[in-house]
């Protein structure tokens, strides 16, 4: 009886941890992905602006 009672808890303590990794795993995708946008447009204006400098001079 507590035998199963306890692997029925390891199993669920091990769902759980498998849960959390999916989470974890969705969460990083999203944040590698998500910055690529904002930090393209971030060169291309850093070389905007550098070439209109260049131009000022």
């Amino acid at each position: 009886m507590i035998e199963s009672v306890y692997f029925e808890l390891r199993e669920q303590g091990a769902l759980n941890s498998i849960k959390r990794q999916k989470v974890r795993r969705s969460n990083f995708t999203k944040r590698k992905n998500s910055p690529r946008i904002p930090f393209i447009i971030y060169i291309y204006w850093n070389l905007k602006s550098n070439q209109l400098n260049l131009q000022k001079i």
